[in-house]
């Protein structure tokens, strides 16, 4: 059982506490968003927008790593044009662009195979016969992964704008309870006339159509949705993440 105050609402007893920094959270917001992850589990605000940012800088990682797929792509498309156009022939010079340009992009995958090749855990003829693969089937490789990537980067999109407008749907909230707290004994539906602070408040709004409850749920929904955007990115790459935990 919790002990102590709200972070965010000092007026109300803690009933759970976050279980990332232990901030206390009351039966207002353990309701509306702190239970979203999952049973006996509480997350408060602060660390809900930790785990945002660190989805940005994941999703940054990943934009780092196509642009650098794209440039070894290009430098490679160069060199084998130059290549096999040394012949003169346009078709030539053609083909060796993409024969480059698809070396290019596995170029890091292949560089790892390498280094692997001294690991004790894999062994030299592991790390030969990796690299070795990913050269034959590089163009192959090369078309799946530039629509992967493609994909993933409209999803990271998508995810970055979910995860912001989370956050402001939350924020909202708190607007919506200290504007309660601070106007007690007023109507809802007055509070958010136009003028009012509540006026453009999304928690308020959904509070009004759909109820308290089905608001709380809503509200509650949406932090499951940011957890799970996390495990959507981590899926992308198995290395995201990794310097940033570092």
């Amino acid at each position: 059982m919790a002990s102590g105050k709200c972070y965010h609402h000092p007026s109300q007893n803690a009933v759970a506490q976050c279980m990332e920094c232990g901030k206390g959270i009351c039966r207002d917001c353990y309701d509306s968003y702190g239970a979203g992850m999952g049973a006996g589990k509480a997350l408060c605000f602060d660390c809900t927008e930790a785990m945002v940012k660190d989805h940005a800088t994941d999703i940054a990682w990943l934009r780092a790593q196509v642009n650098k797929e794209r440039i070894w792509m290009i430098i490679g498309a160069v060199v084998g044009a130059i290549v096999f156009g040394s012949s003169g022939l346009v078709s030539t010079g053609f083909f060796g662009a993409f024969i480059g340009a698809s070396l290019g992009t596995i170029i890091d995958t292949v560089r790892r195979a390498f280094h692997s090749a001294g690991d004790e855990d894999t062994g030299y003829g592991y790390g030969m016969v990796t690299a070795a693969f990913m050269v034959i089937v590089a163009p192959i490789v090369t078309i799946y992964r530039f629509v992967k990537r493609i994909k993933q980067i409209k999803q990271a999109d998508e995810i970055i704008a979910s995860d912001e407008r989370i956050l402001q749907e939350m924020r909202d909230y708190f607007a919506y309870t200290k504007a309660l707290e601070k106007n007690k004994g007023i109507d809802l539906a007055k509070l958010a006339e136009q003028g009012s602070e509540l006026y453009d408040n999304t928690y308020a709004r959904s509070v009004l159509d759909k109820g308290e409850k089905e608001a709380q749920a809503a509200l509650r929904q949406s932090v499951v949705t940011i957890s799970a955007n996390g495990e959507i990115i981590r899926s992308f790459d198995k290395r995201i993440g990794r310097g940033r935990a570092a």
